[in-house]
This record gives C-alpha cells, structure tokens and sequence, in this order.
C-alpha cells in the first residue's frame, strides 16, 4: 500500500489529542475523543495538512456539531445535528483519505433537520417547579 498505514493514523491521533483509542473507539474517533465544535475542525485541518488531503468534499455538519450548536441548552432536549443524522468518521475513512490524498465520503443532500432547542427553556421553567411540588406533595408526610 502507498503512503501511510493505520499506525501512522493511530500515532497522529495519540500525538494530537493526548491518547490512544482503543479498538472500537476507532470507528467514531471524534465521538469517542468528545472533539466537537472548534476543536473537531481544528483536528481535521490538522489531519488535512499533516498528511496531504484534499478536504473539497468535507462536510463538516454531518460528523460533528459546530460551534453554535454547543451553545445552545441542551438539556432536556439535545441540540441536533444540522442534517438531523450524524456520521461516525472511523480511523479507516481518515487512512483511506490520507492515502488517496482526498476525502473519500460522498454526503446525501438532505434539507437541514428542524431544531426544537427552545423547548428546553419551557420545559425547564415549567417542569421543575411542577417536579418541586410533587416532591414536597409526596413527602409532607414524613
């Protein structure tokens, strides 16, 4: 095979996020090293550059959140990914884009999914003094 092997990927990983995955961390690295956001991107134009890839065909928004989408509240309801599906980038997707010198993944078109964020401030102003009163309703007894 030319160009790099998966124990160059491995070492980059190692080298650039403080740890090795273990083995079935290798298909979703970016999840399993919890990089979102900025620091996905930075990994990735990182990897472009180290190993010479050409990242035309990257898209971003299906493997990772951006950075706006951290910020939102996230809880109860998660911030979703903008195309509603994320996709695993696993160590053998990065091996096979460094050792074509191109990003191997095609991406379906999909419209972007719709966001239900703001129902968490609702849910929370509402649905903990509910959760409060049957707390104190349950236990007034004892």
């Amino acid at each position: 095979m030319n160009g790099p092997g998966r124990e160059d990927i491995l070492l980059f990983i190692e080298r650039h996020t403080g740890r090795r995955p273990s083995v079935l961390e290798e298909a979703d690295i970016l999840r399993a090293l919890g990089l979102d956001g900025d620091d996905a991107s930075a990994f990735m134009d990182v990897f472009s550059k180290e190993f010479g890839v050409d990242m035309a065909g990257y898209e971003p928004a299906f493997h990772h959140l951006d950075e706006s989408r951290l910020l939102r509240p996230s809880w109860p309801l998660p911030a979703p990914h903008l195309y509603g599906v994320r996709l695993p980038l696993s160590v053998s997707t990065l091996l096979q884009a460094a050792q074509t010198g191109r990003w191997p993944l095609r991406y379906p078109l999909l419209p972007p999914a719709p966001s239900r964020h703001w129902l968490n401030a609702p849910l929370i102003l509402l649905g903990l003094p509910v959760l409060a009163a049957l707390a104190i309703w349950a236990f007034r007894g004892f």
